[in-house]
């Protein structure tokens, strides 16, 4: 296996890994709080005191502190509201085999851990697909660039992108070529590349853009801007 083939490897073995922590750890999640809420025992808790607070934006906030007692045991916790207190008495649901593990609401637990499962799995999906076509698309060019067929195409212009790097917008190069044996003239576009082109001199012309092909129809290609940009020099000498 060359070092190519070992990358694409690693990177569906990472890809693997950040699966198992974004879909499976959410999905164990979701199942314990399904089952904290079929098993929840629900008391009412005494609302012991609260205090007012402001955020950042000026509004009122009221931390509110409660307490309950399991089996001669106390347990504390607290929650905000954007209004005091209306009861002293406030629901809570408690595991009965772990009192210390418990909650305002029986479900919310659960349904926000689906949720999560369901975010991680489409972030998951498209990580993968991402990382996949960046390694086959390296894998192609690498191809290309090996075993492929130069060809000198005609520079046809840049077009200047949305797409920014580092405040910088990026720029993707037009070239066409009139085939050898066909006839036909095809029209290639490079990647995205990120400096804008050298400026010539009265008088100097373009130079032809290099292009790698796979075959007399140009199903697959690489516009090598770097080669192009490197044959500028020689001309404003």
């Amino acid at each position: 296996m060359d070092n190519l083939g070992k990358k694409i490897v690693l990177d569906i073995v990472v890809c693997a890994i950040i699966g198992i922590i974004v879909v499976v750890m959410p999905v164990v999640l979701f199942i314990n709080g399904v089952n904290f809420g079929k098993n929840a025992v629900e008391i009412a808790a005494t609302v012991t005191h609260y205090t007012k607070e402001r955020d950042r934006d000026g509004d009122v906030k009221y931390m509110i502190y409660y307490s309950f007692t399991v089996d001669e045991r106390t347990y504390s916790g607290s929650y905000t509201e954007s209004h005091m207190p209306y009861s002293m008495r406030k629901t809570v649901y408690y595991d009965p085999n772990n009192p210390e593990t418990f909650r305002l609401s029986r479900h919310t637990y659960s349904i926000i851990m689906f949720v999560v499962s369901l975010f991680g799995i489409m972030l998951f999906l498209v990580s993968v697909d991402s990382k996949l076509m960046t390694t086959v698309r390296c894998a192609s060019i690498k191809e290309l660039l090996a075993h492929g067929k130069r060809i000198q195409a005609t520079f046809g212009g840049v077009i200047t992108t949305k797409k920014l790097k580092d405040g910088h917008r990026g720029y993707i190069l037009t070239c066409k070529f009139r085939g050898e044996t066909s006839g036909n003239e095809h029209l290639f576009k490079s990647g995205f590349f990120w400096e804008p082109l050298p400026k010539l001199g009265n008088g100097q012309v373009v130079p032809l853009v290099p292009v790698y092909v796979n075959n007399e129809k140009f199903k697959k290609y690489y516009v090598a801007v770097d080669e192009f940009i490197q044959a500028f020099p020689d001309l404003t000498t």
